[in-house]
């Protein structure tokens, strides 16, 4: 018996064996080779920028690095007195976060991490390699060394996200990982510093840290880089990024000025949403895409410059902005959508480009100074209540037109003679960039892009629960979920495309939903990331999320298919459907 059972066992141990050596033959027979590794690195390491507005962007405070709040500055001061040179300084810093923070693996495992700040790190003492990073950038920048907070892989592990800093001093940028010199571990609510914390990540070279580190390529202000950063008076974004993300300079509530780059191509949503204090921008030639609500409530904005190139002024754009007085769009615009200028109670004068198509509902809602405005005969569609407000208002267009037609509808005075200061003088600077916006990549496939968050609404198709996420407010279910609700959900790889569509012939196989009593609503759950893949509802593209290995979409998104009901009270979100 006992000669079976170490047979059994001896061959058990091979076949362990030899799935292993497949597997590591497979991985290691896909991955980048070492050298790959390091000649991307090299690449993307050497086309940093060095230049002044560089090096002063990156001693900003922002959203989550706190370089400005008082703790920062006096411990980062303590942490280096007596020290002269940028060098020491910086070796010091990294020896003092490594020493005293704990490496939280209970929260690598369970993955429940919020954003984690300098100042929560600062407080909490065990973190992952995020608050080690925010630390450290923090207190570099505290104390005027330009620092970046650097995003990319782990070249062992299967590429798991990982982040490290880089301090510029003595005319380079230097590498530093605090969290993988500090051997200090907290498991299981237990500390354990036995091992000594060490300094081979202190500016080591590219070549030895691309044995274990891979950069990703980033050249843009990331999503809400600066958000609430009340400190923040001015900024010059560095030539080479080439986005400004959603929400990057939200409610930055002192910024007066910013300098946009001729590379930028472009600004994202709610960019810089409620910057009360910003007062003038000039948007270049590069630019193709502004997205809804970039500058909505900047009431001090006064002077906007836009030069051709953008095609579309998104929804709400310029909402709210009361002090802006004229604007001249350049002949590249065809459309302004809904609510662009709405709310712009001291706009007068707007120059209309040539080519303009359509302008949507309530786009100059209550710009009650607005006075006079020239709509040319390319206009083809006129929205609901545009012009709702602006009761002394001249339209000055073509005889016949759709200009005319809606003046008439809506009791407004129209003149067919178009006098010349309402004329484009077609002034505008025209860039000789040429990429196509639709094939320019912004980011990586898996690259994180924001939070989702644990949900307390309990949503229903015909009575049956779906789980859901939380992700900007709005409630998320998963695609592959609805398989089991009466929906055909098909993949194509070819063009990697979901395709949901109601199949109310189909079996209801509903999923078994148990509230997680451990995380409260609202709480960090994870990271959605970018992806190439597309979903489509009835053939309409629609946007989806994409979080752990699954795709997400707005469960009112499947309002095409039925009605919804909402309950407040027992926060029941319902889909019936006939």
């Amino acid at each position: 018996m006992k000669v079976k059972k170490t047979r059994i066992f001896t061959i058990v141990i091979l076949l362990i064996a030899a799935i292993i050596t497949v597997n590591l033959f497979i991985i290691h027979s896909t991955a980048a080779t070492a050298e790959e590794v390091y000649q991307r690195n090299l690449k993307i390491y050497n086309n940093q920028k060095t230049d002044f507005d560089t090096l002063e962007y990156y001693k900003q405070p922002q959203n989550g690095i706190e370089s400005d709040a008082k703790e920062i500055i006096d411990l980062a001061k303590s942490i280096t007195i007596g020290i002269s040179n940028h060098y020491d300084k910086a070796k010091a810093i990294h020896d003092w976060v490594a020493n005293n923070f704990y490496y939280d693996w209970d929260m690598y495992y369970n993955n429940n991490h919020e954003h984690i700040s300098a100042l929560d790190t600062l407080y909490k003492k065990h973190t992952v390699c995020e608050g080690y990073i925010n630390l450290t950038v923090g207190l570099l920048r505290a104390i005027d060394i330009p620092a970046k907070y650097i995003s990319g892989y782990t070249a062992l592990n299967n590429n798991e996200n990982h982040a490290w800093c880089e301090a510029f001093i003595d005319g380079k940028w230097i590498i530093i990982d605090t969290t993988w010199d500090s051997n200090n571990s907290y498991e299981k609510g237990v500390y354990s510093d036995k091992i000594s914390c060490s300094d081979t990540y202190f500016d080591i070279s590219l070549k030895d840290f691309s044995a274990t580190h891979e950069y990703r390529d980033y050249s843009f202000v990331g999503l809400s880089t600066f958000r609430n950063c009340d400190n923040l008076t001015n900024i010059s974004i560095p030539y080479g990024f080439n986005a400004i993300e959603d929400f990057a300079f939200r409610e930055c509530t002192n910024l007066t000025s910013v300098n946009i780059p001729d590379s930028v191509i472009k600004i994202g949503w709610g960019a810089f949403y409620n910057c009360k204090n910003l007062k003038n921008i000039s948007i270049p030639g590069s630019v193709r895409s502004i997205r809804d609500f970039a500058f909505s409530g900047c009431e001090n904005l006064t002077n906007m410059i836009i030069l051709n190139n953008i095609t579309s002024i998104g929804e709400c754009t310029f909402q709210g902005c009361i002090n802006l007085t004229t604007i001249s769009l350049p002949s590249s615009v065809n459309s302004i959508e809904k609510y662009a200028f709405s709310g712009c109670e001291n706009l007068t004068n707007i120059i209309m480009p040539e080519n303009i198509a359509s302008i949507g509902d309530r786009a100059f809602w209550f710009c009650i100074n607005l006075t006079e405005i020239a709509l040319p005969g390319s206009v083809r569609h006129i929205g609901e209540s545009v012009f709702d407000q602006c009761e002394n208002l001249t339209i000055y267009g073509e005889s016949g037109s759709v200009a005319e037609s809606y003046a008439k509808e809506n009791n407004i005075k129209f003149i067919t003679e178009i006098p010349a200061r309402l004329l484009s003088e077609e002034n505008y600077i025209v860039s000789d960039y040429e990429t196509p916006l639709a094939d320019v990549n912004f980011y990586n496939i898996g690259d994180p892009l924001g939070d989702v968050l644990y949900s307390d609404i309990t949503a229903y198709i015909n009575g049956h629960a779906i789980p859901t996420s939380i992700v900007d407010g709005v409630t998320l279910v998963v695609v592959e979920d609805l398989a089991r609700y009466g929906f055909n959900v098909d993949w194509d790889n070819n063009t990697k495309a979901l395709k949901i569509d109601l199949n109310k012939n189909k079996r209801i196989n509903p999923l078994s939903i148990k509230k997680d009593i451990n995380y409260k609503p609202g709480t960090f759950k994870c990271k959605y990331v970018y992806t190439d893949i597309k979903t489509y509802i009835s053939d309409e593209i629609i946007e989806s999320y994409a979080i752990n290995g699954v795709t997400l979409i707005d469960f009112e998104s499947l309002a095409k298919y039925g009605k919804f009901t909402w309950n407040g009270i027992t926060r029941e979100l319902k889909l019936t459907i006939d």
